[in-house]
């Protein structure tokens, strides 16, 4: 019956927001909190890495599915999830990219586009998606590929290119992003 101090929340998905937790929290911040209340987590952010991966990772279970790019294309992008520890040991080809940072009041964040700097040349395959979430000023939980703990139970979105992109050192990209759950994309443009 009274507002409360603190509000804990673990609805974080392997994408971060798809459990709903930006909309829980708002309405936890509106309904049932004092002025000044503490959440934890007080941040999300999203963040997304372009990736070569190697060559077996893209001929799942050892069949070439090359021939299903028009059909993904057209049907919509392939998506998929990969564990930290496995996309670890993919090639990087830029820096982290920070796509989106969430916190009180909880706005949804949906869409949105980045610039990328071309760090390797490579042939960009996927982009993979992670999280960090801030529990306190020491403390956060990441599925970030460098920093997610072994134990770490959430995988990485990776949404596959249709078509492989050949990328140059200092080759800048635009990555538009859409992560409404009835249209989940993204797009890298050269």
């Amino acid at each position: 019956p009274e507002p409360v101090d603190v509000v804990v929340s673990e609805t974080l998905g392997n994408q971060p927001f798809e459990e709903g937790i930006l909309a829980s929290l708002a309405d936890a911040s509106r309904r049932l909190t004092r002025p000044g209340a503490r959440f934890i987590p007080s941040a999300i952010e999203l963040l997304a890495f372009l990736v070569q991966s190697p060559d077996s990772v893209q001929e799942d279970y050892g069949l070439d599915l090359s021939c299903l790019s028009e059909w993904s294309e057209q049907a919509g992008q392939r998506r998929g999830l990969a564990e930290p520890q496995q996309v670890r040991e993919w090639t990087f080809l830029a820096q982290e990219v920070p796509l989106a940072r969430a916190q009180s009041p909880w706005d949804s964040v949906w869409e949105g586009e980045a610039s990328l700097l071309i760090d390797h040349d490579g042939r960009v395959d996927a982009v993979v998606m992670a999280f960090r979430a801030h529990l306190s000023p020491e403390n956060t939980l990441s599925t970030c590929p460098f920093e997610a703990s072994r134990d770490c139970h959430w995988s990485n979105p990776v949404y596959w290119l249709a078509h492989p992109l050949e990328v140059r050192t200092g080759q800048i990209l635009r990555l538009h992003w859409d992560l409404r759950p009835d249209a989940q994309a993204v797009r890298l443009d050269g």
